[in-house]
């Protein structure tokens, strides 16, 4: 579990070209390691996206 926080653009390059980027922030749920080490893990990402699209 956890959630995706996301924004992105996408514009026109010209007739049958367009360009997108788009960057997401990932929230992991948060989990503890019991044993004979302990820790706890708040996990999480982020990505960076860049598109170049081409329609027929």
């Amino acid at each position: 579990g956890g959630y995706n926080l996301g924004i992105g653009v996408e514009v026109p390059l010209n007739k049958n070209f367009s360009g997108r980027i788009e960057y997401d922030y990932i929230k992991y749920d948060s989990f503890n390691n019991n044993g004979n080490v302990s820790s706890s893990n708040s996990p999480s990402d982020n990505l960076g996206l860049a598109s170049l699209l081409y329609r027929f």
